[in-house]
C-alpha cells in the first residue's frame, strides 16, 4: 500500500494523494473467470479491483493489434507477454 503524503511540499498537492488513493486498489486486484458472465466487467472500489472475465475466449479480435513485450518473470526467466490493443474511439 502506498501511504498518502502528509508532511512535505508534495502534500500541498491534493492531486498527489488523489492519485495514491486510486492506485492503492490496483495493488489488490483480483481476477476471476465467471462461466455465466455475459461480458467481462471491472468493479473498482476503495479497497480493490475485481476483474471478471468470461469463460472460453476465442472472441472476435479483428481490429486489434498484437503487441509483444519481453519481460523477466518472477523466477528470473526471460519470457514474453502478448497484449491486444486498440485505439480508443
Amino acid at each position: 500500500m502506498i501511504e498518502k503524503i502528509e508532511n512535505c511540499c508534495l502534500a500541498r498537492s491534493k492531486k498527489v494523494n488523489e492519485v495514491i488513493g486510486r492506485l492503492n486498489p490496483l495493488l489488490n486486484i483480483e481476477v476471476v473467470v465467471d462461466p455465466f458472465a455475459d461480458e467481462p466487467s471491472v468493479v473498482y472500489t476503495d479497497n480493490n479491483v475485481l476483474l471478471t472475465l468470461t469463460e472460453g475466449g476465442g472472441g472476435d479480435v479483428s481490429g486489434f493489434d498484437e503487441e509483444v513485450f519481453d519481460v523477466i518473470d518472477s523466477n528470473n526467466v526471460p519470457t514474453s507477454r502478448i497484449f491486444l490493443t486498440k485505439t480508443a474511439p
